[in-house]
């Protein structure tokens, strides 16, 4: 590796363990984050906007930069907030911080890392040294807030465009570097139960099950507990659980394979 490639290694490298730094897990939001986005798009002669929105009293923050000529833009696009961290002592390669990011050979660890602030910081480092005249057509670059959580963030910024539909939209995440058109969704259901009756239980069971965490993008590479429950459940007798009552709990986000749940069966007369 050259001199100057080596360099621009080593800067993106050293921005990249800054965006690390910045937490930007729900609740204390992308504030801080965009700002950083926000400066960067301006060293490089981008007009740059903030969309602000208050959610359960939390300030969460998008910010957009657009450069080049009029017309229909190129829409890149990438999420500044991170999954929770989940397991502390897990962190080992970074001494149990996941906000402090430690390079090991060809590799980087971090909150984030992969998952969008590496990808971001790409982004940014690939418009170094661009020259105005050679865009022939306009250029939007977005960071977003609360991809996980239910994306807000993206729904407030194509809520509010007026300007002309991009021409193509590019959105980063971890793919293996290969081109993925469409992504895995979200469903919840929820069932209630009520009755008058007077409601006595007895704890016949608890257990509990153990699994291994992936995003849910790429559940094959986890080990679902929830899963290894429900399997459980399904090959006890059914006399077992007439009459009973079942709770089962497990997993801390909606897009992270969970690695952990309790089941409780009760007796209920």
């Amino acid at each position: 590796m050259g001199s100057a490639s080596t360099k621009r290694h080593k800067t993106l490298i050293r921005d990249l363990k800054k965006f690390i730094q910045i937490n930007s897990v729900y609740p204390y939001g992308t504030g801080r984050l965009a700002r950083h986005v926000g400066s960067f798009l301006k060293k490089e002669g981008f007009r740059v906007q903030y969309q602000k929105t208050t959610l359960k009293g939390k300030t969460l923050v998008n910010v957009i930069g657009r450069r080049g000529p009029s017309g229909r833009p190129l829409f890149i696009c990438a999420h500044m907030d991170t999954v929770p961290p989940g397991n502390i002592p897990k962190w080992t390669k970074t001494r149990r911080n996941p906000w402090k990011a430690v390079l090991k050979g060809t590799r980087l660890y971090g909150l984030g890392s992969a998952d969008d602030k590496g990808p971001l910081v790409a982004i940014l480092h690939a418009l170094k040294g661009m020259k105005p005249h050679t865009l022939k057509r306009p250029l939007v670059i977005a960071g977003t807030f609360g991809e996980e959580t239910g994306m807000p963030g993206a729904k407030r910024l194509v809520g509010s465009w007026r300007s002309a539909k991009p021409i193509a939209a590019l959105v980063a995440e971890p793919t293996n570097l290969k081109i993925t058109y469409r992504h895995k969704g979200v469903g919840a259901i929820v069932l209630e139960i009520h009755t008058r009756r007077k409601r006595v239980t007895t704890s016949l069971l608890k257990k509990h099950f153990r699994g291994r965490q992936a995003h849910s993008g790429r559940p094959h590479l986890g080990v679902n507990a929830l899963e290894k429950a429900i399997h459980y459940l399904a090959s006890l007798p059914p006399e077992r659980l007439n009459g009973s009552s079942i709770a089962l709990e497990g997993g801390s986000a909606p897009n992270i394979i969970p690695d952990h749940a309790v089941l409780l069966l009760d007796s209920v007369q």
